[in-house]
């Protein structure tokens, strides 16, 4: 499904989301299709299928840790797993052009994330556009630090139909 490489003029897209993503079913497939439909490449494929298809998953994740660190995830492992997760996560959050968070659930990963992509350009590397999505019944109960943090680089929108995520992604990817 997904584009095995982007081109320089192509969106690199990383999806931050929690396990149990958005309020609508799927949404970070949702997501990737759209990044897709926009000629972007998600560089994160195995985020799309957590929660719903564990073995898609754990399979891009295996070939993304082969890819990058030469290594295979390891299964009786928790705190070796849990490192290469970050160092996977923090690389491919460096790499992208553009960030996509969902925001509808507590996550202290999309926050890292999220801080990660704002603070590229003090590391030395290049901006960052995100995007954090959130249901427009959870908008009030979102944190307010990241309801804060929202910049010329960061913003972040309401959605309430899988229609109007799909626009608002289209939108942010410039289409």
């Amino acid at each position: 499904m997904l584009k095995a490489k982007n081109t320089p003029t192509q969106p690199l897209v990383y999806i931050s989301t929690s396990i149990s993503s958005g309020v609508v079913k799927n949404l970070p497939l949702i997501i990737a299709k759209t990044v897709e439909e926009c000629n972007g490449y998600v560089n994160n494929p195995h985020v799309i299928y957590a929660g719903h298809d564990n073995q898609k998953r754990d399979l891009y994740f295996e070939q993304l840790t082969k890819k990058y660190f030469n290594k295979i995830p390891p299964k009786d492992d928790l705190l070796k797993l849990s490192e290469l997760v970050y160092k996977l996560d923090a690389l491919l959050v460096d790499q992208a052009t553009h960030l996509i968070a969902l925001l509808d659930n507590p996550s202290f990963g999309v926050g890292m994330e999220i801080e990660r992509a704002l603070t590229k350009p003090q590391r030395g590397l290049h901006e960052t556009k995100i995007l954090g999505l959130i249901h427009k019944n959870n908008y009030a109960k979102t944190s307010k630090m990241i309801l804060g943090a929202q910049s010329k680089n960061f913003i972040i929108r309401a959605y309430e139909t899988k229609e109007d995520v799909v626009r608002v992604v289209r939108e942010f990817l410039g289409e």
